[in-house]
């Protein structure tokens, strides 16, 4: 772990250094992603990341701390997603899988029964790019359910080309920031309620390449940068995590 603190703290330092010189952004950004590649493949032989999720979870089990507790991981069918909502499940989670596209969610839901031999999967649609979804979610959600243990916000997108959400938003913006940012301050309620939750919001090293949060860059379409834009998103699902911490203490979330 402190292996881990000091590289994330050097990668850190050096992209924001080369980031407030203006032009050598792209420095950092190749910097940052080497090194993380590196740390990435070099980590790997020595530490057994199967392992220690196996150890939680059988910590978790043996606290029975996770029975009847219910979970909901976005973008569950893939990925991060997939792997989280595996762990999770194995622990003895309720949970939750929050997907976009029926047949490969239903499809996940059924490879996770298979590999874990355990049940306690479920899906239900939520297109984040679509605020009508999320309210239809939380409300599908909320009339079967009377608590919420953990919000992992997962879901993302990176899109090379301009496009709009549903509701005429950048969709990286609309769906890496606005569709989180709804889903979770709706979800507050039910997860007060609950007494003890916490919510997990995935980010990127990307967060680390934008000086500040531009909104500018959002709204822009003739000078349309599908990075920056993506970095931007990232940078202000983590400037939420940290407010939401702040105005969370003593809710008995985390």
């Amino acid at each position: 772990m402190f292996i881990t603190t000091l590289a994330n703290s050097f990668i850190y330092c050096v992209s924001r250094s080369f980031i407030y010189t203006g032009p050598l952004i792209w420095i950092s950004i190749v910097f940052g992603s080497i090194v993380d590649i590196f740390y990435g493949a070099l980590t790997k032989p020595f530490v057994n990341s199967q392992k220690q999720v196996d150890k939680m979870i059988h910590e978790s089990i043996s606290s029975k701390s996770s029975q009847k507790q219910v979970a909901i991981v976005t973008g569950g069918n893939s990925g991060i997603g997939y792997a989280t909502a595996k762990a999770i499940g194995r622990a003895g989670y309720h949970t939750i899988l929050a997907c976009r596209n029926q047949s490969l969610g239903e499809k996940a839901v059924a490879n996770l029964v298979r590999e874990t031999g355990q049940t306690n999967f479920e899906l239900m649609i939520l297109d984040l790019a679509s605020f009508e979804s999320v309210h239809k979610f939380v409300k599908q959600f909320k009339s079967k359910y009377q608590q919420l243990n953990l919000l992992v916000n997962n879901a993302g997108v990176v899109k090379a080309n301009h496009m709009l959400t549903a509701d005429g938003v950048e969709m990286q913006f609309g769906t890496n920031y606005l569709g989180p940012f709804l889903l979770t301050t709706e979800l507050l309620d039910i997860m007060k309620q609950t007494g003890s939750a916490r919510i997990v919001n995935v980010s990127s090293l990307g967060s680390y390449f934008n000086s500040h949060m531009d909104t500018k860059l959002v709204e822009d379409t003739r000078h349309y940068n599908a990075l920056r834009v993506y970095y931007n998103s990232k940078l202000a699902i983590t400037m939420f995590s940290a407010a939401l911490a702040r105005k969370l203490q003593g809710t008995g979330i985390t």
